[in-house]
C-alpha cells in the first residue's frame, strides 16, 4: 500500500468550509481540477450516503466517480472513501490551535 497526505489551510471558518462542502450546489461549483465542472447524480451527506458524480474533463470526457462519506462531524470532519477507479480516502479535519 502506498500512503500519499497533502493539506491544505483554508482560510475561512470551519462552519463556512463544511457548509460548502454539505450543500451539493455549492460543492458542485468548486469541486474537482481546474477546468472540470461536475454533475451531481446522488449525494447523500451522512455517514454511509453514497455520492455519485460524473467531472466533464476539458477535454470532453467524462469522469465516472462514485465515493461514500464514513463519517462527518459537522463543522469539524469529513471522511470520504472513493470507490471507483483508484480507490482511496479524503479526509478533512479541522486542527484545533
Amino acid at each position: 500500500m502506498t500512503t500519499f497526505r497533502t493539506s491544505r489551510e483554508i482560510p475561512a471558518p470551519a462552519g463556512d468550509v463544511f457548509t460548502a462542502f454539505a450543500d451539493p450546489n455549492r460543492l458542485a461549483r468548486w469541486w474537482g481540477p481546474a477546468g472540470f465542472t461536475s454533475t451531481f447524480h446522488r449525494f447523500e451527506f451522512v455517514p454511509g450516503g453514497r455520492w455519485v458524480f460524473t467531472l466533464h474533463g476539458p477535454d470532453g470526457k467524462n469522469y465516472p466517480n462514485e465515493s461514500v462519506f464514513t463519517a462527518i462531524d459537522a463543522d469539524r470532519r469529513i471522511v470520504i472513501w472513493h470507490e471507483s477507479g483508484h480507490q482511496f480516502g479524503v479526509y478533512s479535519t479541522q486542527e484545533v490551535r
